[in-house]
């Protein structure tokens, strides 16, 4: 649990860097995915090696969802948003925090598919320790058509919650944007990044105007609305809050990584614009 989200990945994310070794003089780099995956080889094949190979088995199948929480007592299940095909199907990426007396939850939201065209966070508050709720209200509005991802629309553009942050005595609520490779089509890999976009969250339940985390506001999709670039000052403290790699639990999930099949990386494509490459 980061930051009050509870999230679960098949795949753990992070830099490549070389490991050095030493022999005869000659400094030599070899990648660390190469020495996990001959590590992993030797395991295998050599049985008498002190290391035992771990078994990894996945239960949530079996498992109630709260099991992770039996051992917490006066537990109490509220819940804040019930699926509809006229509020969206699809609803994730879930996070709390605690600001000024206040609980927040925000979640992304889409018409029916996990990622697609329109994809977009909504949030609510209570005052009273989660006892009561404000109603459900729109945190970030659609970039694009929020559509299923099986039909075309002019823009794939979707958002991914990065959470909060708290930065000079102020609460701000973050969201990743992006698009598939083919913006005109359906939802089709990889992905290309356009940039963060980023609001406050006020204690009494007003909201900041929607600002880009950069120093140029990436264009609108045709019928949408455009946000202008941030104060360069907050920018930079907020964007220096999430290169610390345990606030920015998004990337963990869709950026650098080790993997047995190849290395996959964010390679700059232009001006705001990052496309997730194998």
């Amino acid at each position: 649990m980061e930051n009050g989200k509870v999230k679960g990945s098949s795949r753990f994310r992070s830099r490549i860097n070389g490991s050095p070794v030493h022999g005869n003089g000659l400094q030599v780099f070899i990648p660390l995915a190469l020495l996990l995956a001959a590590q992993a080889a030797l395991c295998h094949q050599n049985p008498d090696m002190d290391r035992e190979t771990p078994v990894v088995q996945w239960t949530a199948a079996r498992d109630a969802m709260n099991f992770r929480y039996e051992f917490l007592e006066n537990l109490k299940t509220i819940t804040l948003f019930t699926a509809a095909p006229e509020t969206g199907t699809w609803n994730h990426h879930p996070y709390v925090t605690y600001f000024k007396g206040v609980l927040f939850v925000n979640w992304d939201t889409h018409a029916r598919d996990e990622n697609a065209s329109g994809q977009h966070g909504l949030f609510r508050r209570s005052t009273d320790g989660g006892k009561t709720w404000s109603p459900v209200e729109v945190l970030f509005p659609p970039l694009s058509a929020n559509i299923p991802a099986a039909q075309t629309s002019q823009s794939t553009r979707f958002q991914t919650s990065y959470g909060f942050v708290v930065v000079e005595d102020s609460l701000y609520a973050v969201t990743d944007v992006a698009e598939w490779q083919r913006p005109d089509a359906q939802k089709i890999k990889p992905r290309i990044k356009i940039g963060l976009l980023c609001r406050a969250v006020h204690p009494d339940g007003t909201l900041g105007n929607i600002f880009w985390l950069s120093d140029e506001a990436p264009a609108p999709v045709p019928g949408f609305p455009a946000y202008p670039a941030g104060e360069p000052s907050l920018v930079a403290k907020i964007n220096a809050y999430f290169r610390q790699p345990a606030h920015a639990p998004q990337q963990l999930s869709i950026g650098l990584s080790i993997l047995a099949a190849g290395v996959q990386r964010w390679i700059q494509g232009g001006s705001n614009r990052w496309k997730y490459c194998t």
